[in-house]
């Protein structure tokens, strides 16, 4: 049998064999230590202790230690990626208290309550709608709590995700990883690294997956290649270049159904294992559903230090395209009444082609100096951003006639109307927006370093335009430009060496870029957040944790309005401003290492997200916000045995558990929520520490307790299940 994985395995063998004997000649240029001196822009990972991260990025974009931060930084270190066994962003974020899965596309989350659009990769926006975001080229991943505006823009205030990437090194090394599990879910990849010639590195990475899941049909099928170079161009700078592109095959999951009271209509529960016998893995979607995803990201980033290295330079060009190609059903979200009897849902039909297009500029200067015994360091920066979208939506309401759920034999699956031939076109529009920005921070270091304050200021300008293609001449409707300037401020005081308290305040806003047919238009989203905190770090790295206490506030929010879009005669899309929504809680982060070969980490938030406020429909108001769990518990252990018969097995186990949540705050009906839950994971391995080509086997038991529960967005999350990785070091 030739299966994509086999043929993927031998393709990796060649490629495999090839780079090694064409790097051969220069693998003497390989060193013990990194030749390139990391410049304040980069993240130093020298200080990082297993899953302890002693410095953060993406909190002031200079590197700089989380114990002087006066925030809450969550940073998932390689090491911990790589315990965990996880091979997607899902995996790894489950272990962050204070971020919780949100709306269907998996890789979106909401942090403290409020839903981050896409993470962000090296400090840009991903722009992706894809329903899977590999490890493979992760560096860490950072969690930046609360407000960030000030280095990021345009963002939610309860946080934001950045995934660092992996950079060449000037050592030589390598790995090469597949995977087996259940649902037929297989992977392979190939991660090289190291020096061409003594001012020159690479690195290639390259990966192939095909993930399925329990519910019937869902899959996603990916292929990664992620080429980079790193030019030592003179002893202090550097310039990278780097591309990553992800072909992504999705056949979606398109979430439990509904059930409604056959007297009152009011929701009380899904339909999918409670009622009509219809399975968790029902899946309306059909095996002829896709969203399919090609990105290409494009980086060019330059880096020089000078003045005794006491100041730096840095000019980053980025450039992310991506193109949607979907063709999915609808209308299974409730069930419906036929013949004045329950258990049918609609057949919905919808098309769309997405392409986006955004070039990134980032120039800043950083620098630190001395001056009447306080230390200072200082950012400033400018940047510049050119975003393009064309979207085409093709609808056709009842392509079918409505499916039984009682009947399996009439289950009909097929999309049976091409798009061009669809009744209706939601979207036909192309539209822009350009944004300039400046913004500094200022960092300094008081009282012999006990006391450390952060300042920082944003300007933007964000000026957007649609052109509407569904009116006939097409219309260019212009937003009013928005200008917004947001503040951060915070400082942490050292109580002892190892205690530190800290307090901040900061804002952010959001462009409602969005435009009714009516060419009604809304101001810009602002949200502002506080925080107080204790820190903990102990001297020998046991010991390290952070509590804080924030309140959030976010106003002039834009929703899709459901009933003027359902009433539309035209299926156009309309929206809302829904008033004001809060977020008020505590959290705890904390990772220990007792004893030796032993680490573990906890996380717990407390998250009260409610609306409070909306004039156009105060029925909502007191609501909780959804996907939002009120208590939210992670727990992560790994130990390794290092003498005796086990010498070389691991064993580690984690537990994450969430309260119940609302499905949306604009749902009144509080009868049905998603239902708590407690899951547990399990990985048992064995690393053999040879010399020259170390190997590990490592067997991964998922969702061991096989509990009942819904990952995101009424999608069930898959039932107990295995997989096998193993990888080769060299």
């Amino acid at each position: 049998m030739n299966t994509p994985l086999i043929r993927l395995g031998c393709c990796a063998s060649a490629f495999l064999g090839a780079w090694l004997l064409v790097l051969s000649p220069v693998s003497a240029l390989a060193q013990e230590e990194e030749i390139v001196e990391l410049s304040p822009f980069e993240v130093n990972t020298a200080k990082d202790v297993g899953y302890y991260a002693g410095n953060s990025i993406s909190a002031t974009k200079t590197n700089i230690p989380l114990q002087k931060l006066p925030m809450n930084v969550q940073v998932m270190t390689r090491t911990f990626l790589d315990d965990l066994n996880a091979t997607d962003i899902e995996s790894v974020m489950a272990y962050a208290a204070s971020a919780s899965p949100a709306t269907n596309e998996p890789g979106r989350f909401a942090l403290r309550g409020f839903v981050n659009p896409n993470p962000m990769r090296n400090g840009v926006d991903t722009l992706s709608e894809t329903n899977f975001v590999s490890t493979l080229t992760l560096d860490r991943i950072e969690i930046v709590k609360g407000p960030a505006a000030i280095l990021y823009g345009i963002t939610e205030p309860g946080g934001l995700i950045n995934m660092i990437t992996k950079k060449p090194l000037f050592k030589q090394q390598g790995s090469l990883g597949l995977q087996f599990g259940d649902y037929s879910t297989s992977r392979a990849e190939i991660d090289l690294t190291g020096p061409i010639s003594e001012k020159i590195a690479y690195r290639m990475i390259a990966g192939y997956s095909d993930i399925g899941y329990e519910v019937d049909f869902a899959k996603d099928e990916t292929t990664t290649i992620a080429p980079s170079l790193l030019f030592q161009l003179a002893p202090k700078t550097t310039l990278l270049l780097a591309m990553e592109y992800q072909d992504l095959k999705s056949v979606p999951d398109t979430g439990a159904i509904l059930k409604l009271d056959d007297t009152t209509n009011e929701r009380i529960g899904f339909i999918q294992a409670n009622y009509y016998g219809v399975p968790k893995t029902f899946n309306h979607m059909g095996p002829d559903g896709r969203k399919n995803t090609e990105t290409t990201f494009l980086t060019a980033d330059f880096q020089h230090r000078f003045a005794n290295d006491q100041w730096a330079v840095r000019a980053v060009i980025n450039k992310t395209k991506t193109s949607l190609d979907q063709d999915t059903r609808l209308g299974a979200g409730a069930e419906i009444k036929v013949g004045g009897k329950y258990g049918y849902v609609r057949n919905h039909v919808l098309a769309r082609l997405v392409d986006r297009d955004e070039t990134v500029f980032q120039g800043e200067i950083t620098g630190h100096f001395d001056l009447g015994g306080i230390t200072n360091r200082v950012l400033l920066g400018y940047e510049k951003t050119a975003y393009e979208q064309d979207q085409k939506a093709f609808r056709q309401n009842n392509a079918i006639a409505p499916m039984n759920l009682k009947d399996p034999s009439s289950w009909d699956f097929s999309i049976p109307i091409a798009p061009e031939n669809r009744s209706l076109k939601p979207a036909d529009f192309f539209s822009d927006q350009d944004t300039w920005s400046i913004y500094g921070v200022h960092q300094a270091e008081l009282l012999s370093g006990r006391l450390n304050t952060l300042l920082g200021l944003r300007y933007d300008v964000v000026e957007a335009s649609t052109l509407d293609r569904l009116v006939s001449p097409p219309a260019l409707g212009s937003v009013p430009t928005s200008k917004s300037w947001t503040p951060q401020v915070g400082a942490l005081f050292a109580l002892t060496p190892t205690v530190g308290v800290y307090a901040s305040y900061s804002e952010s806003f959001t462009p409602n870029t969005s435009v009714n047919p009516d060419g009604s238009l809304f101001d810009p989203a602002t949200g502002e957040g506080t925080d107080f905190g204790l820190k903990f770090n102990a001297p020998d790295g046991r010991f390290n944790a952070t509590l804080s206490v924030f309140d959030i506030k976010k106003v002039n929010i834009v929703r899709q309005d459901g009933d003027r879009r359902n009433n539309d005669p035209l299926g156009r899309l309309w929206f809302i401003a829904s008033g004001q929504e809060r977020s008020q809680g505590y959290e705890a982060d904390i990772i220990m290492t007792p004893v030796d070969n032993y680490q573990m980490t906890v996380s717990y938030a407390y998250i009260d997200a409610y609306v409070v406020s909306n004039a156009d429909a105060p029925a909502e108001e007191g609501n909780q916000l959804g996907e939002a769990p009120t208590h939210n518990f992670a727990w992560w252990n790994k130990y390794t045995f290092s003498q005796g018969p086990l010498n070389g097995f691991y064993v580690g186990a984690g537990l994450t558990s969430r309260s119940k949540s609302k499905l949306d705050s604009q749902v009144v009906n509080l009868t049905v929520s998603y239902p708590s839950y407690t899951a547990v994971d399990v990985v048992v391995g064995y690393k053999h520490e040879a010399k020259k080509y170390p190997w590990e086997v490592a067997v991964r038991l998922n969702n061991a307790t096989n509990e009942l529960y819904m990952a995101r967005n009424r999608s069930y999350a898959d039932g107990r299940n295995v997989q096998v990785t193993a990888k080769l070091h060299f």
